[in-house]
């Protein structure tokens, strides 16, 4: 139990120090950042509002970088996950409510309108095969053994050129 529990924590907390990078760069942008309420991070998967450079409110999403499978050693930002399912099977962050996800990665933050990722992971993520294994899961439908998420593995690149709505945060 403390294992997982401490696991857990990690994770939480690699989460929450990934907001704050995103704060920083939002700030230095000239942007007012607000952290969602705890309501809106559990149902409506929203993290910060942010009102932008040009007095635009948007609700963001952050996605820290993340391993592409358990026997990596650090994460990276080539490949990242989207979320179908959550744990409970219920609708993933993907159908959440942010207008923008932000996918952390080594120099910046890439904000992707939400709708369009959808529409991006739908039509590119095969649903109807499922993979057993994390490894095999670039664009196809993985579920982690005894948990009922539904989540697969997207190229950022490859999203950020097919997506009309689109931003690129430096992080200097």
């Amino acid at each position: 139990m403390t294992m997982t529990f401490n696991k857990y924590k990690k994770s939480v907390d690699n989460g929450l120090a990934g907001e704050k990078r995103f704060d920083k760069i939002a700030e230095a942008r000239g942007c007012a950042v607000m952290e969602a309420s705890k309501r809106d991070n559990m149902i409506r998967k929203i993290d910060r509002y942010v009102i932008d450079e040009n007095g635009i409110l948007k609700s963001v999403d952050v996605k820290i970088m993340k391993r592409t499978s358990r026997s990596d050693t650090s994460a990276q930002d080539k490949w990242i996950w989207v979320e179908f399912n959550n744990v409970n099977g219920n609708d993933g962050w993907l159908y959440g409510e942010a207008d923008y996800i932000a996918f952390e990665r080594q120099n910046n933050f890439t904000l992707v309108n939400r709708k369009e990722l959808v529409k991006i992971a739908e039509e590119l993520v095969d649903l109807k095969n499922t993979v057993s294994s994390s490894k095999l899961a670039k664009y196809k439908a993985y579920r982690r053994y005894g948990r009922s998420d539904l989540i697969s593995m997207m190229e950022l690149d490859k999203i950020i050129e097919m997506a009309e709505d689109c931003e690129i945060w430096y992080k200097n």
